[in-house]
This record gives C-alpha cells, sequence and structure tokens, in this order.
C-alpha cells in the first residue's frame, strides 16, 4: 500500500506538517510513503521523516508539465493513492486514466480561499508603486469586484471535483460551503474531513515568561503579522515587562522589520526560523494570531496543548471551532477590530487567573483533536479508495 503526497517546497507551512506529522502512524500502519516536490530541504525535516521516499519535481508542484514524470514515478513506484496537498493540478484526469491510481484532493484552507488571497495581495503590491496601483485598479481589481474572479474559480473547483475520487476538507461546514458553490449535494458526496492531527508533546514542562507568540509564514494576504505589530504598539508602553517574539520566516520579514523600527517598537524579537517550536509554546504567555483568513491553525491547537493562551481573530469556521467558547479555550476577536484584539489582549495580559483558567479549559478540550482521530480518517479514506481501485481491476 503505497501512498505519494503532492507538495511544493517540503517543509514549508502547516499543510506540510500535517504530512510530516501523518508520516509515522501511516507506516506503522502498513502504508510505505513517498513525497513528491519540486524542492525538499531534508535538514528542516525531523527524524520521523526519515523513512519517506522522495521524488523531486522537474517543475513547480502545479505546473502540467510534470505530468510525464509525475505517471511515470507513479506507475514505477507502484503508488496506489496520489494526494495533491492543496495543489489544483490540471492533469488529475490523465494521471488516473495513464497509471489506474486514485486521485485524493486535500484542502488546507477554508472555501474558495484563492479569492481572498489574490485580492488582499494584489491591493498589497498596489501600494507599492503608481504603475502597480494603475495595473491592479485598472486592470485586476474589477475582475474581483464584477464577480468574475468568483464565479471562475467555482467553475475550476467544480471541474476539479469532477476529477478526483475524493475530495479532502478540515471540517464539515468547508464541505458543505464548497458542495454548494459548485452545485452538487454534500450528503452522499467525494467530501471527506480530515482534521488536521495534534501530536503528543514531548516535554511539557513549561517556563513561562511575560511573552507574546506569533508562529507561521511571514506573509501579507493571509497572515498579516503586520497587524500584530500595530496592536503591539498600543499596548508596549504599559507593559514594560511583556514582549514579543515573531518565528517564523517568509516575503514579509523585511518589511515587517521596518514597520517595527517606523512604530518605534522595542520589545519585538524576530527569530526566524525554528525546527522545533515547542520551546518558544512553552515560554510564552500568549500566542497571538492577526491572519486574514485561515484553514484549521495549527498553530492554535499547538498552543493550547503547551498552555499558551491563544488568541485570534474569528476569520473562519476552522478558528471558531478551535477556540470556541470565547474565553473558554481562547480568546476569539471580531475581525478585524485591532482596537478591539488590544483590550482583549491587555485583559489577559493583566490576569493570570483568566489565563490559568482559559488554560486548564483548552487542556481538558484537546481530546477532539486526537492524532489517532485524524489517522482513523486517513485509514479510512485510504482503504477505501485502494479497495475501490481493486473492485474496478477485478471486474475489468
Amino acid at each position: 500500500m503505497r501512498i505519494a503526497f503532492l507538495h511544493d517546497e517540503f517543509p514549508k507551512g502547516g499543510g506540510e506538517q500535517v504530512t510530516i506529522n501523518l508520516v509515522p502512524y501511516l507506516e506503522n500502519a502498513g502504508y510505505e510513503v513517498f513525497v513528491f516536490a519540486h524542492r525538499v530541504d531534508k535538514e528542516k525535516l525531523p527524524p520521523s521523516a526519515s523513512r519517506v521516499k522522495y521524488r523531486i519535481l522537474p517543475y513547480g508542484a502545479n505546473d502540467g508539465r510534470n505530468l510525464p514524470f509525475v505517471c511515470e514515478a507513479v506507475k514505477s513506484d507502484s503508488v496506489s493513492v496520489f494526494v495533491s496537498a492543496g495543489f489544483i493540478l490540471p492533469y488529475f484526469r490523465q494521471l488516473k486514466e495513464t497509471t489506474g491510481c486514485k486521485t485524493l484532493f486535500v484542502s488546507h484552507n477554508p472555501p474558495f480561499w484563492e479569492t481572498d488571497f489574490k485580492r488582499e495581495n494584489g491591493r498589497h503590491k498596489a501600494s507599492e508603486s503608481a504603475g502597480k496601483w494603475l495595473e491592479w485598479y485598472l486592470l485586476r481589481a474589477w475582475k474581483f469586484s464584477s464577480g468574475l474572479f468568483g464565479r471562475s474559480l467555482r467553475k475550476r473547483y467544480r471541474a476539479l471535483y469532477d476529477s478526483v475520487d475524493m475530495f479532502g476538507v478540515l471540517c464539515g461546514n468547508y464541505g458543505r460551503v464548497i458542495a454548494e458553490g459548485i452545485g452538487v449535494e454534500y450528503a452522499g458526496s467525494k467530501f471527506r474531513v480530515f482534521t488536521n492531527p495534534l501530536l503528543p508533546a514531548d516535554n511539557l514542562q513549561c517556563r513561562r515568561e511575560k511573552t507574546l507568540l506569533y508562529v507561521g509564514r511571514l506573509t501579507y494576504a493571509d497572515k498579516r503579522v503586520d497587524r500584530l505589530l500595530r496592536i503591539w504598539a498600543k499596548l508596549e508602553p504599559r507593559f514594560p515587562e511583556w514582549s514579543v517574539r515573531i518565528v517564523g520566516e517568509g516575503p514579509e520579514g523585511d518589511t515587517l522589520k521596518t514597520l517595527s523600527g517606523n512604530l518605534g517598537l522595542e520589545r519585538v524579537e524576530f527569530c526566524g526560523y525554528a525546527k522545533d517550536v515547542s520551546a518558544y509554546y512553552g515560554a510564552s504567555e500568549i500566542l497571538c494570531l492577526t491572519s486574514f483568513f485561515e484553514g484549521w491553525p495549527m498553530v492554535l491547537i499547538e498552543a493550547q496543548n503547551y498552555g499558551c493562551v491563544p488568541v485570534a481573530f474569528n476569520c473562519s469556521a476552522g478558528v471558531e471551532e478551535i477556540l470556541s467558547p470565547d474565553g473558554v479555550n481562547g480568546v476569539l476577536v471580531k475581525p478585524f477590530d485591532e482596537d478591539e484584539y488590544a483590550l482583549r489582549l491587555s485583559e489577559l495580559m493583566t490576569d493570570g487567573a483568566l489565563r490559568e483558567r482559559i488554560r486548564k479549559c483548552a487542556a481538558g478540550n484537546l481530546s477532539r483533536f486526537s492524532i489517532d482521530i485524524t489517522v482513523g480518517q486517513w485509514r479510512d479514506a485510504l482503504d477505501s479508495l485502494i479497495n475501490s481501485q481493486e473492485v474496478c481491476e477485478d471486474a475489468g
């Protein structure tokens, strides 16, 4: 039973981390795991991924020119199920017809996230120069305001749905929204729920410091770490014992450092990429997420696991499901009110008993995100696909 996961850069973000987390459990269940990726940085991978077999794509993950390479590798490796981790490939149907393998698309984002991402990224780039401003507002922005981009995206998702054997989503709410958007019934459909797994913590001994923590990519359209810096600018003068740590890397790194300097912030540390972030969780009181959109942010669950109280804008069903009810398993802030976020954050920072209460409640709620539950979802799905493949072969 051989399973292949498609990524672009491995590792990179949350989708890649989910694959890494799943690997040892799938291997223990008898699956052999392959990763197809355009770039692999083995120095950033944990020992648990040491038995994975890597196939280096000649082009970026979404590039249709990969088809001959992927087909040849899938056939030579006898891959039974090919899993695309969020990439809407132009060759799913050809891959199935050429190799006979089953295909599974897994979305690690909220429904139709591309609209928000491309619109926000376009607006951001338009602020860089007069030329880019004209390009955006004269040539591109109308596609979003007219709904043209959204309609085109729904057609693309319907074509994707029709071309794969199974469509994975992070929660039932996401599946129902996509189903409605592409005109199919959710009940009895190809949709399957795969919750992102929480791994057991190796070391839960924590040395709390008065620190606000951000963990993740430094990108603009989705993560919006600039909001955290502006929020901290409201609080830093009032809380001289507190500081901010930003763990991660990305294209916005230099811009964020410049913004921090322009805001006159004195207690912000940019820590860069960290292979193991457990020490940061264990040394921090509060985890801050100020994203414009999220699918199922693992940082919220990981923070809860280490007793680091999470605060986030209520920007998606995934965020709401993890942190609800507000004030019990975390703090949910109305999108995207930075003043309200600063107020709720200041309440947490001044009230140690409140932090401890949320910490204990969140810890008792973590069983919902057990790795055993997620692995069970994957095994059921993979076995279903493999069994259906064997039935088709027998019938043929």
